[in-house]
C-alpha cells in the first residue's frame, strides 16, 4: 500500500471517531471523494487505538464482507466506542489516541487431507 492511501484511511479513521464522538454520526466516505480503486476492495481490516502505548480499543473484522474505507469507519468507531473491554472513548482521550490500521489479505481455502499435511502447510507470519 502506498503512503498516500495510508494517510487517506488514517485520516478516515479519525474523522470517524470525531464525528461519532461529536454527534453520534457515522461518517460516510463516497466513491467519488477517493477514486483510488485499492480503497474500495473489499478487504479484512483491524483498528487498535493506544493511548500512551496502552491499548484502548481494537475491533477488526476477518472476512472480507465491504469495501476497506467502509470497513475502517466501522472498525474505527467499534475500537473507540464499543470495545466491550473498555468505556466509549471521551474528547480528552480522543485528543492523545493513536490508530494503527492492519489490513490483512484475501483469505484463502487451504486444502488438505489429515493434520499433519495441515500441519505441514501452514506458515506463520
Amino acid at each position: 500500500m502506498k503512503d498516500s492511501q495510508r494517510k487517506i484511511l488514517l485520516d478516515i479513521s479519525r474523522r470517524a471517531i470525531e464525528l461519532y464522538l461529536e454527534i453520534g454520526k457515522k461518517l460516510s466516505p463516497y466513491h467519488e471523494d477517493f477514486d483510488d480503486v485499492d480503497l474500495w476492495e473489499r478487504r479484512g481490516t483491524f483498528v487498535t487505538l493506544t493511548i500512551g502505548r496502552q491499548l484502548r480499543g481494537c475491533i477488526g473484522s476477518i472476512i472480507p464482507t465491504k469495501p476497506l474505507t467502509l470497513d475502517i469507519v466501522d472498525n474505527s468507531i467499534n475500537a473507540a466506542f464499543r470495545d466491550p473491554r473498555f468505556y466509549p472513548l471521551t474528547k480528552d482521550e480522543f485528543k492523545a489516541i493513536d490508530i494503527e490500521i492492519s489490513i490483512l489479505t484475501i483469505p484463502m481455502r487451504l486444502e488438505f487431507s489429515d493434520v499433519q499435511d495441515l500441519y505441514n502447510k501452514i506458515r506463520p507470519g
